[in-house]
């Protein structure tokens, strides 16, 4: 259990992590958007990691001051998950690189300080911060 808390901290530095990315570095962060899913194991690799997340979600819900959340967050990544493992791979790569040309760096920019206030939501509902 003390694990998968540590993956839900990770996963909420990771979403302040690509804030600055896609503020900063917003070309970088279009081409990676658009590698997702583009070989088996990019495939496969972030949703395991995807699923891994969710589950962490789950199994940590009641110590979030928003168990019901936490819980609708975490089963809606392990379904995703599983979903877009069962599909082809090419269309999980058809739809990265669809929406890696439709956003710009300017969309990027200005959404950027979702996934920080995600990540420090996460972190403040685990009375981490």
């Amino acid at each position: 259990m003390a694990a998968s808390k540590y993956i839900v901290v990770i996963f909420a530095t990771f979403l302040m992590s690509c804030s600055l990315l896609m503020f900063f570095k917003s070309r970088i962060a279009l081409t990676t958007i658009a590698k997702a899913g583009s070989t088996k194991v990019i495939h496969f690799g972030e949703l395991i990691i995807r699923t891994l997340i969710g589950l962490s979600f789950v199994l940590n819900s009641h110590l979030s001051h928003d168990q019901i959340l936490f819980k609708i967050v975490g089963y809606f990544l392990i379904i995703s998950a599983i979903i877009i493992m069962l599909m082809p791979q090419r269309l999980h790569q058809a739809f990265s690189q669809k929406s890696a040309s439709w956003l710009s760096p300017f969309l990027l920019k200005t959404i950027s300080p979702i996934p920080a206030f995600a990540g420090f939501y996460i972190l403040k509902s685990y009375q981490i911060l």
